[in-house]
């Protein structure tokens, strides 16, 4: 397994994401916004890493530049074939890693409430919930988290 930096234009991320969009709409379908959609919106996210099994890609993660020494995390995914084999916290190391070498203090991140599975993950990862976000508090079933590096 070998995790590669890749453009957010990279073909197996937006697979990847792709497979991030059916798996919500199959859990939480109901919780989205409107024409969410995790395909869209990705220039944002100038840091891209998939976790490579050969030539496959199993998992991705993407984030932000530092900016006012926090960095937002998203399009955290892992292949359901690949769980529980500890991409998804590889994936975590490698963006905190770099994250503070970069100067950030802070990694922020969101998901759905019903994802229980990724919430247990990022509590055990050291993330903590906390109030909403500016930009999602008015989505009722998200979770904010946080965690200072």
């Amino acid at each position: 397994m070998e995790i590669r930096k890749v453009e957010n234009t990279n073909r197996d991320f937006l697979e990847l994401c792709k497979k991030l969009d059916d798996t919500h709409n199959t859990l939480v379908a109901e919780q989205r916004q409107p024409n969410a959609n995790c395909c869209i919106g990705n220039e944002i996210y100038t840091n891209v890493y998939i976790m490579y099994d050969e030539e496959t890609a199993t998992g991705c993660i993407a984030f932000t530049d530092v900016k006012n020494e926090i960095v937002e995390i998203a399009r955290v995914y892992v292949c359901e074939e690949y769980r529980k084999q500890g991409i998804a916290t590889k994936l975590f190391e490698n963006v905190e890693k770099i994250a503070k070498k970069n100067g950030a203090k802070i990694l922020n991140l969101d998901t759905y409430e019903r994802l229980s599975d990724a919430v247990k993950l990022y509590k055990k990862l050291g993330f903590e919930i906390v109030a909403p976000f500016p930009e999602i508090k008015d989505s009722p079933y998200s979770i904010c988290m946080s965690k200072k590096i």
